[in-house]
Formats: C-alpha cells, sequence, structure tokens
C-alpha cells in the first residue's frame, strides 16, 4: 500500500477496529481480488472481532493499489460502512505522520520472502559445512588407523637382525621344510 494511504490507516486504526466487522465485508474483500482464500481464512482464524480486523489491516497495508478498492467495499457492504470510508479519505496527511509501516516502504511479504531467502542461504552454508566437516573427520579417521596399523608393526619384537618375530617364524619354517640343510 502506498505510504499516504498507510498513514490514513494509522491515523485511523482505532476506528476501524472498533466499528468494523469481518463477516461484514469479507466477501466483498475477496470478490474484489483484494484478499484471496489464504489471507481470508488467516483472518478467520483469529478469536476476536478486533483481532481479524488488525489481521486485515496487516495485510492490507502489503498490498499496493488496495485503498481505493477497500473504501468502495466499505461503501457498498451490507452494513454501510460509509462513514469509515469517508474518514479514510478525508483524513490529512503531513509529512512527519507515522507510518502503518514504521517508515518502511517494503511490504510485509517482501519482507517475510527476504527472511525465507536468509534462512535458506544458511541452511545451505550449513549443509556445506556439515558435509566439509564429515570428509574431515573421515580422513582423520583414515590417518588415525594407518598410524595405528604402522605403530603396531614398528612395535613387534625383532629377532636381532632387524626382522619382526613373525619373520623368524618364516625363516624357522623355511629351514625345517628344507631339512636343515
Amino acid at each position: 500500500m502506498e505510504t499516504e494511504n498507510r498513514k490514513r490507516l494509522k491515523k485511523n486504526y482505532c476506528l476501524l477496529v472498533d466499528n468494523l466487522q469481518f463477516n461484514e465485508i469479507q466477501d466483498l474483500l475477496f470478490q474484489e481480488n483484494i484478499l484471496d482464500d489464504e489471507e481470508v481464512e488467516t483472518i478467520e482464524g483469529k478469536t476476536t472481532k478486533k483481532s481479524r480486523i488488525r489481521e486485515l489491516l496487516k495485510i492490507l497495508k502489503g498490498k499496493n493499489g488496495v485503498f481505493e478498492n477497500f473504501c468502495q467495499v466499505l461503501r457498498n457492504c451490507e452494513a454501510d460502512y460509509s462513514y469509515i470510508a469517508d474518514a479514510l479519505e478525508n483524513t490529512v496527511i503531513v509529512d512527519d505522520d507515522e507510518d502503518l509501516v514504521d517508515g518502511n516502504d517494503q511490504s510485509y511479504k517482501e519482507k517475510v520472502d527476504q527472511l525465507m531467502a536468509q534462512v535458506w542461504d544458511q541452511t545451505q552454508v550449513m549443509s556445506d559445512l556439515k558435509k566439509q566437516h564429515h570428509m574431515e573427520v573421515t580422513e582423520l579417521q583414515r590417518r588415525l588407523s594407518a598410524a595405528s596399523q604402522l605403530s603396531s608393526i614398528e612395535s613387534r619384537p625383532t629377532d636381532g637382525a632387524g626382522l619382526g618375530s613373525d619373520a623368524g617364524y618364516v625363516r624357522f619354517e623355511e629351514a625345517a621344510s628344507h631339512g636343515g640343510d
């Protein structure tokens, strides 16, 4: 929603929250493509009348070009909220009026999209780090195993000629097979 119109909603926030009934305008909001099915369900999921209108305003502030249609819905619904539409349209806005989204033109959905992209990027980095860690641990295990095998070979007792005791056993077997020649 445009900055000036968000400011109009902000200046009339209590009027809207205290007087609107979502169930009286929801069908027209859907018919005029101001809200989609998911947004209507989100609003209907709120438990109080005021929390439904607060959610509606939160959704509206993130949409461009809906202010005029919203005011038209207020005029055309059975409850006839023309006085609210008039109050919104006739609200005088000055530059230093506070914006409904704290002075940021970025819509709610854009903020969520940005945050989701950041979470995705961080998830990818974590996944890459996990793979790298796994490869490093595997390499360390391989090196440790090789060092352990080398250490066990070097620690075998020798037969005096620098050969391990297994080598002496092999020489004994060879001598026995040649008949002691």
